[in-house]
């Protein structure tokens, strides 16, 4: 029924309205989320008119949980908040909403403040991610509702791939790949683009931590210029041909050629596959055997040999023959 307007300003209605409700709950003060679930909201908006929980909590002669200093600092004393509220949870440890919500803002700034925030606490406690059903993650309302609980438990910034893998989020990283990658989803949701400063690119550490990202995040893999544009990392691919061109930093990080199944080089699908990446990385031009030796390539080189030798697979590819191959073929055909 609706109240008569100035109601709830009456201090004794919001006794009146509270005294029954406290009874119903067992005795205990209800929790904001508490009001919200049982359709309490004008109730729970009067608190608030009253100067918030704690304030009406005291009023009406329920003690205020202080903890004595440094007690939050205490992991076990964490541990200890938390449990009964996982409990009430149906078994789910808490998100930063739901431990604001119910009135629990304390507990929550500890975690934040000395423990790391809640993904960790998470974890050090033993919850992993809950596995989600079947097309979950493709659900854009799904994908959405979870990133913004990391983005609130993050104070409101997006997450990184890092923070995502270091606090236990792996399927949310992956779902964002499945959403257009970290750039396109930051823009989506209203973050501007991570515009680095001048000369940060030029900067080798600044570049390389960049570029671990990406591998990291390619199952390990050196990415490829299409890999990199195709997810967001156009950035890190500009930035490659900055430093000498996907060769030069491919050997510098230490990455070689990957050893193939006996009879790989022979098909020649998968032969022409990877001249391609080969082509793509030298600017689209058609290596040479130097360019091949130089690059770590040899085992390419080789290949090329087995096909035919440079000017027929060269040509075999669309590429016009060079001067010197020209006249190595009208030698060959005099």
């Amino acid at each position: 029924m609706k109240k008569p307007n100035n109601y709830w300003k009456d201090e004794n209605n919001l006794k009146k309205e509270l005294e029954p409700i406290i009874k119903k709950n067992n005795g205990e003060f209800p929790t904001q989320g508490y009001l919200i679930e049982n359709d309490y909201s004008s109730l729970n908006n009067a608190i608030r008119m009253h100067g918030g929980f704690p304030a009406v909590r005291q009023k009406m002669g329920y003690e205020l949980n202080i903890k004595p200093d440094g007690y939050w600092k205490d992991f076990d004393n964490i541990k200890k908040g938390l449990e009964p509220i996982i409990e009430k949870n149906n078994g789910e440890f808490p998100t930063s909403t739901y431990l604001e919500e119910n009135c629990y803002s304390s507990l929550r700034y500890a975690i934040q403040q000395y423990h790391g925030g809640l993904p960790k606490v998470r974890q050090k406690m033993g919850y992993e991610e809950e596995n989600k059903p079947n097309g979950y993650w493709k659900d854009e309302s799904n994908f959405e509702r979870e990133l913004k609980i990391v983005i609130k438990e993050n104070n409101g910034e997006f997450p990184t791939y890092e923070y995502l893998s270091e606090n236990g989020y792996s399927s949310l990283r992956s779902a964002i790949q499945m959403h257009g990658g970290f750039s396109a989803v930051r823009g989506k949701m209203g973050y501007e683009l991570n515009i680095k400063p001048d000369g940060y690119w030029e900067n080798w550490d600044n570049f390389e931590k960049e570029l671990k990202i990406a591998i990291e995040e390619n199952n390990g893999e050196f990415p490829t210029s299409n890999y990199l544009k195709e997810n967001g990392y156009s950035s890190i691919n500009n930035a490659i041909q900055m430093h000498g061109g996907f060769p030069a930093v491919r050997q510098k990080m230490g990455y070689e050629e990957n050893r193939k199944p006996e009879g790989y080089w022979n098909d020649w699908s998968n032969f022409e596959k990877e001249l391609k990446i080969v082509i793509e990385e030298n600017n689209g031009e058609f290596p040479t055997f130097r360019y091949l030796m130089k690059n770590g390539y040899s085992r390419i080189g080789r290949a090329i040999q087995m096909h035919g030798g440079f000017p027929k697979v060269r040509q075999k590819m669309g590429y016009e023959l060079s001067i010197e191959e020209r006249v190595l073929r009208l030698l060959e055909e005099t």
